[in-house]
């Protein structure tokens, strides 16, 4: 059996997952991804697709959140 915490450490986690937890809707998070694409812009959140399905890593979630609210001192 393979460890899959070799190729994937972090949790991935679905767009409806993702919803759930931020509280953002699922249509918003896939607008904002259809977009990004189509404007050559950024994401709101990074995103992998694998196999068709839109995937977040966990680790990128928790990066955007922090440099979001990260309070730069002067």
């Amino acid at each position: 059996m393979i460890n899959n915490n070799i190729f994937y450490p972090d949790t991935l986690i679905t767009v409806d997952e993702l919803s759930k937890m931020s509280g953002i809707s699922k249509s918003t998070l896939y607008h904002d991804i259809y977009k990004s694409k189509k404007q050559d812009l950024k994401p709101l959140f990074p995103y992998i697709k694998l196999g068709g399905k839109i995937l977040f890593r966990s680790s990128d979630i928790q990066n955007t959140i922090n440099n979001a609210f990260s309070i730069n001192k002067y």
